[in-house]
């Protein structure tokens, strides 16, 4: 949903994640809980192939 801040070295944290998701809210027209990205995320990485214990360790 919102790219890493460097080459995959910084990370947001929940307070900016926060602070980003409500002029998204507004733009989309749509209220969205942050659970849900990382949910969808999960998913894809292992519908990709990945191996389960290894996604359960990035998350």
């Amino acid at each position: 949903m919102f790219a890493p801040l460097r080459n995959d070295s910084e990370f947001y944290s929940q307070q900016i994640f926060c602070a980003l998701k409500r002029p998204v809210e507004e733009q989309i027209g749509m209220r969205f809980q942050l659970c849900s990205g990382r949910r969808a995320y999960g998913q894809r990485l292992i519908d990709s192939g990945n191996n389960l214990k290894d996604v359960s360790v990035v998350m």
